[in-house]
C-alpha cells in the first residue's frame, strides 16, 4: 500500500469495530448511523482516504480522510478551504461532518475527518 493509485481495498468486517475511520465516525455520530463497511481508497505517506458505508444517514456513504498530525495544520486548512473559500466562490466543495482528533492513549498520530460531497 505505498501508492494512492491502486484498487480500493475492502476492510475485513472482523476488524471494522477497531478501524480508525469507523471508530472516528462512531465517536462523532454515535450508534444512530452505524458503519456497515469501510473501503480504503488511497494510502499515502501523509494521509489515507476511506469510503464508509453507513446506515441511517442522509447519504449511503461518506468519505473519511486520515491525516497525520505530524504535518502541521493540514487537516484544519483543508477543512477551512472546503467550508469557507470554495463555498464563498460558489465552487463545488465537500461538506465536513466532523473531525476527530486521535485518541491520546492509542499512540496514533492520525486525525480523521469525515466528509461527503455536498453539491
Amino acid at each position: 500500500m505505498s501508492s494512492g493509485a491502486g484498487r480500493p481495498i475492502p476492510i475485513a468486517s472482523e476488524v471494522l469495530p477497531e478501524h480508525p475511520a469507523a471508530r472516528a465516525w462512531a465517536e462523532a455520530f454515535g450508534s444512530a448511523c452505524p458503519v456497515r463497511s469501510v473501503t480504503m481508497l488511497t494510502h499515502k505517506h501523509k494521509s489515507s482516504v476511506f469510503r464508509l458505508e453507513v446506515d441511517g444517514w442522509s447519504r449511503p456513504s461518506v468519505i473519511a480522510k486520515g491525516c497525520s498530525n505530524g504535518y502541521g495544520t493540514a487537516a484544519a486548512i483543508e477543512r477551512r478551504i472546503h467550508e469557507r473559500i470554495l463555498r464563498a466562490a460558489d465552487l463545488p466543495s465537500l461538506e465536513v461532518y466532523g473531525q476527530v482528533p486521535p485518541p491520546i492513549a492509542s499512540g496514533s498520530s492520525s486525525r480523521i475527518s469525515a466528509i461527503a460531497i455536498s453539491r
